[in-house]
């Protein structure tokens, strides 16, 4: 009987132009060159053919996950990553030392994170591609069997559960050695949908709240002369960025959603 080889981590991975076959998908890699065909079972269903960030699994045979370049995407939370069958837990992640986006070097402590996980909505060409945004296990114990948010990455774990959400003078996490469950379960439950906008790296830049329907969203006011309309929605400004930089059906998807909402 042979011997089944199991390699762990990520492959290749980068900017990739897509090819997606009946049979087949072909990632050729902008960076090197490098051509790499998976049978159409070991990739993302939902994956079709076009520019985009691919990531390979150890062994390079089958697609571990792929992204949108840039823009922004009206999405759901899905869920927090997990391996299948098994709770969300958070890792430990090492101290080390990371770049802005200009240029400087930071110091990143040891810390614990979990991943949270958004499907795409909106435009239709990119719809049930994931999004992923890494978030510090900030969660600690209060009092009275509650959880409070502190430490290193708090802001940024407060400012993503308010936009799912959660509402911190009403709501409350029941304290445990892992909180995630539950909070997962809390934000599915708010089903809440955002606009999410990546950077030219595939990173998320930015979550804002997403109008839920047209009574939601506040009406722009009157614009000066020869002046842009500017919009107290942030996510009706990360639109019109996106409709801007669009090409082909996303830039009509997404100028047919603005004028739907009311924004010209």
């Amino acid at each position: 009987m042979p011997i089944p080889v199991v390699r762990g981590g990520k492959g290749a991975s980068g900017v990739a132009e897509v090819t997606v076959t009946s049979s087949r998908v072909r990632v050729e890699f902008e960076e090197g060159g490098q051509v790499i065909d998976v049978i159409r079972e070991d990739a993302p269903d939902y994956m079709i053919s076009g520019r985009q960030i691919v990531v390979l699994s150890g062994d390079n045979n089958k697609i571990f996950s792929a992204k949108p370049i840039g823009g922004s995407y009206f999405c759901k939370f899905i869920g927090f990553w997990s391996r299948e069958g098994e709770p969300p837990v958070a890792k430990k992640v090492d101290a080390r030392t990371g770049t802005s986006g200009a240029g400087k070097p930071y110091k990143i402590p040891e810390h614990l994170e979990f991943t949270a996980l958004f499907e795409i909505q909106s435009p239709k060409k990119w719809k049930k591609y994931q999004i992923s945004n890494n978030l510090f296990y900030a969660f600690l114990e209060y009092e009275h069997g509650i959880t409070m948010i502190k430490g290193d990455g708090s802001q940024k774990l407060e400012d993503f559960l308010q936009v799912l959400g959660v509402d911190f003078g009403a709501d409350d996490i029941p304290f445990s050695e892992n909180v995630l469950p539950y909070v997962e379960k809390m934000l599915l439950k708010k089903d809440k949908t955002v606009v999410i906008s990546l950077n030219n790296k595939g990173w998320v830049d930015t979550i804002v709240p997403a109008p839920d329907d047209e009574s939601e969203v506040v009406e722009p006011a009157e614009p000066p002369a020869k002046e842009e309309v500017v919009s107290p929605n942030p996510a009706i400004d990360q639109l019109r960025k996106a409709a801007q930089t669009a090409e082909g059906k996303d830039k009509e998807e997404i100028v047919a959603l603005l004028a739907k909402l009311g924004f010209e």
